[in-house]
């Protein structure tokens, strides 16, 4: 399907996330944005402007499964590592939020995302918990 671009809104969402290496739930917060926008269908895109945070989508999780996603991150990452490389802290951070990727695109209908009924959206925070982060949400009406 193509999308014809004929309207525009732009909403900045803020958070200050409290852990490192956590999955917070979003979906809600999309949501709400949508709606402001008085678009009822297109697609939004959602930007995080941190080099050591992600967005997501994924299947609702438990706690210990989000631990568990986020630790299988770090070994796919130590597991292609030599010994001549040391990664810093900061490295795997940076890393892992480049594995999950910093962009989104979702569609959606009638002010409803487009996804399977377990599915939600998740900011991922890897390293500096208590910053202020902002996911830039863009909306497009088709």
């Amino acid at each position: 399907m193509l999308f014809r671009v004929n309207k525009k809104f732009q909403d900045i969402i803020h958070l200050k996330p409290r852990f490192k290496d956590h999955l917070y739930d979003i979906t809600p917060l999309i949501e709400l944005t949508i709606r402001n926008s008085s678009i009822k269908s297109g697609i939004a895109t959602l930007d995080i402007n941190s080099k050591s945070s992600a967005i997501t989508i994924l299947n609702e999780m438990t706690f210990q499964a989000k631990k568990a996603f986020i630790k299988e991150l770090e070994t796919i990452i130590l597991r292609h590592n030599d010994d001549s490389t040391n990664f810093a802290e900061t490295d795997i951070s940076i890393l892992k939020a480049s594995l999950i990727g910093t962009k989104k695109i979702i569609s959606f209908e009638d002010n409803n995302l487009i996804l399977l009924d377990s599915e939600r959206i998740f900011f991922c925070e890897f390293e500096n918990p208590g910053l202020n982060r902002e996911i830039i949400v863009t909306i497009y009406r088709n």
